[in-house]
């Protein structure tokens, strides 16, 4: 599935739908008044939004954002110059990706293709080790991965409240690294195929913490 919108749209439907404020995702200025009449007029063309007695609602086509609004945590993802905005609800994601011409793409990823759709997308590059050639490369303390700049950045947060976890994919002398921030405890290791998999699950809530 990919839907595009406008900025304001999709803060219309979010809002219509139940949602938190999309401030996490939006970019520059909110939406002026001409901006939110024509997401409303292109919207019911779409037939996402329909007219009941006194304004608008979202159609059955647009049950989606409900579940986007009904998702218990938001992971903001910044690499370079993209941003993307996923929201997770313990079996899919929805994300939402600027684009080109100041449009947001609407995507569902499933749960066992979030790895997959990073690399797809080229938001994150595969890790060339695995767990095995760290330790043989010791490199488990070594400073050829001490933390160098960031390369991807991913916040954690409630749907609308609070941050739970921040974790980064940083530059290292030889061997790039990851490193995690949840509840004030901060800890670092090597790239690597095992690392990040865990590093998703505890980002994106499958490891029971949300």
């Amino acid at each position: 599935m990919n839907e595009y919108f406008t900025q304001a749209e999709l803060e219309v439907m979010l809002e219509l739908s139940g949602g938190p404020a999309h401030t996490l995702f939006r970019v520059g200025s909110p939406p002026d008044d001409y901006a939110v009449t024509a997401a409303f007029a292109s919207l019911y063309r779409r037939g996402l939004l329909v007219r009941t007695e006194r304004a608008f609602a979202p159609s059955d086509r647009a049950a989606y954002f409900r579940e986007m609004c009904a998702a218990p945590l938001a992971v903001a993802i910044h690499a370079r110059d993209r941003a993307a905005l996923c929201y997770a609800d313990g079996e899919t994601l929805w994300v939402c990706e600027h684009v080109r011409a100041a449009r947001v793409r609407l995507s569902r990823v499933p749960y066992g293709s979030l790895e997959a759709w990073l690399f797809e997308t080229e938001l994150l590059e595969p890790p060339i080790l695995t767990a095995e050639d760290a330790r043989e490369l010791s490199l488990l303390r070594d400073e050829r991965t001490a933390p160098g700049a960031v390369r991807l950045r991913m916040e954690k947060r409630r749907n609308g409240g609070d941050t739970l976890g921040v974790y980064e994919l940083l530059d290292g002398e030889a061997f790039p690294c990851l490193r995690s921030v949840e509840g004030g405890a901060e800890t670092t290791e090597p790239y690597t195929r095992e690392a990040l998999r865990t590093l998703l699950a505890r980002c994106f809530g499958k490891d029971g913490q949300s």
